[in-house]
């Protein structure tokens, strides 16, 4: 796992897993951006990626995942 500084930005782009950590996200970044939810629609224990997803991600500043033994 990689963590990197980000430094402050109004335009940075930020990805959750899951709705429950999507939400926790989305309150501690009230006021500036929405993160992005990867598996908006779908279920979240699908085993790949669409390409639009893995694109969101490739792109992201900052992802927020738990890891495979919650999702």
């Amino acid at each position: 796992m990689s963590v990197q500084p980000v430094m402050a930005q109004d335009d940075i782009s930020v990805v959750a897993s899951i709705r429950p950590l999507h939400s926790l996200v989305a309150a501690v970044m009230q006021g500036g951006n929405s993160p992005h939810l990867l598996v908006a629609g779908g279920s979240p224990h699908a085993k790949s990626l669409r390409p639009s997803q893995a694109k969101r991600l490739s792109r992201a500043d900052v992802v927020f995942w738990i890891g495979g033994g919650l999702e």
